[in-house]
């Protein structure tokens, strides 16, 4: 069998188990990519405003969520222990799937999770998340090339990023503009190494947006 009949029946098996599992509450198919963002920016409003519901997080919902999952809405984002997208976003369980590596870099691994989330789970949003003050960019940034961090597996996170973060301003001390270039570095390379991805985008089953979260304030600026 080659890899592609392998790969293609493996997506088969996923979506079929997915159809088993999804939660009878709302389909995904009546969720429009409108209501997913939305849903994000309202739930960062409740948390910048200490309003915070906190829902979706009791015992029913984990007994609902033992039977399977379908979450609207798939966070690519920086493993920063101060950025956790349930909490920013005011989500509760099984609302967001979440793809985190430090300074959201990607690699087989990553783009496999957020197809999985869009071809099996039915999720109709991307959000790449980046945040200011990322210590993954300060590294990229601050490290010359061609001079080792310390870690070959640290070395090799600063090499995926660094072309992403292109000119910076060394007078941005909590370099956001490099934390904007790289979350657009990664929306393209998204659709530039998953044909799965950019087949969804094309058929419009899935939208693929950026944001940036502002450790200071808790806001989150989508775009």
């Amino acid at each position: 069998m080659s890899f592609t009949h392998a790969f293609a029946s493996l997506i088969l098996v996923l979506q079929l188990t997915a159809a088993c599992t999804h939660t009878a509450t709302q389909s995904p198919a009546s969720i429009t990519d409108h209501d997913a963002i939305t849903t994000l920016r309202d739930g960062n409003h409740r948390f910048t405003s200490k309003q915070t519901l906190h829902p979706r997080q009791d015992q029913a919902r984990l007994a609902e969520m033992s039977k399977g999952q379908a979450p609207e809405v798939v966070v690519v984002s920086c493993s920063d222990s101060r950025v956790p997208p349930e909490i920013v976003f005011d989500q509760g369980l099984g609302d967001i799937f979440s793809v985190r590596t430090a300074g959201h870099a990607l690699d087989a691994y990553a783009v496999g999770s957020v197809e999985y989330a869009v071809e099996a789970l039915g999720a109709k949003v991307i959000l790449v998340l980046g945040h200011t003050s990322c210590g993954a960019i300060k590294a990229a940034l601050t490290t010359p090339v061609g001079v080792s961090t310390g870690s070959p597996n640290i070395d090799q996170l600063v090499k995926s990023i660094r072309p992403g973060l292109k000119t910076a301003d060394a007078a941005d001390k909590e370099f956001i503009q490099a934390a904007k270039n790289n979350v657009d570095a990664a929306i393209a390379y998204l659709k530039q190494h998953s044909a799965l991805i950019s087949r969804a985008l094309e058929q419009k089953k899935v939208k693929i947006v950026g944001g940036l979260y502002y450790l200071n304030t808790g806001e989150v600026a989508i775009w």
